[in-house]
């Protein structure tokens, strides 16, 4: 085989592979919307998958934030609303629409701490100061559950050492920063 064409056979192959992705998450997500659309563990799955294969495919991206947007606005309670990958990380019409999304949720004169500190885990990596308030009133309503407590701790913690946001896995913003300018500076 000419060294030419093992050589894009090898490039083309990742894209290939992501393009497939891409399209089963689609497939998947349009199965699951039509066929089970209150089976949380599946869109919890769904998201999961869609958020590590994010960075690489603006679609899974897009059925990540679908899938996100449909639990926020159907069971704004769900554990997987306190995790890392239901977080958006950059400002634009996703976190516009997710956030929409959780301003209605937790306006509800309703409300339970649960779903006050889903909505503090979507502010976080964006809207620190937003997320601190959320898990303050969470903490007011249910005084006795120490998770509320060690959150809201681990929230002005972060404030206190100049970590000024989050990323989506949840490492501080600032401190990332400064690893990467020790690296220049070490390079």
């Amino acid at each position: 085989m000419d060294h030419g064409v093992k050589r894009t056979l090898v490039v083309a192959r990742p894209r290939v592979l992501r393009s497939i992705r891409s399209v089963l998450l689609s497939v998947l997500f349009i199965a699951l919307s039509f066929s089970h659309p209150d089976d949380i563990e599946a869109r919890s799955n769904l998201i999961r998958t869609s958020f590590r294969n994010s960075r690489q495919d603006a679609q899974a991206e897009q059925t990540r934030v679908n899938n996100v947007l449909w639990v926020v606005m159907h069971h704004p309670d769900a554990a997987i609303l306190g995790e890392p990958s239901s977080t958006i990380s950059t400002p634009g019409t996703s976190y516009n629409a997710v956030k929409n999304a959780w301003m209605m949720e937790i306006a509800k004169p309703a409300v339970t701490p649960q779903v006050l500190v889903n909505a503090a885990n979507f502010f976080r990596p964006l809207e620190p100061t937003r997320s601190l308030d959320l898990l303050a009133k969470a903490r007011e309503l249910d005084p006795k559950n120490w998770m509320w407590t060690a959150m809201l701790g681990q929230m002005y913690a972060f404030q206190l050492s100049g970590i000024t946001g989050l990323n989506q896995n949840g490492s501080p913003l600032e401190l990332i920063q400064r690893r990467r300018i020790a690296a220049r500076l070490k390079g």
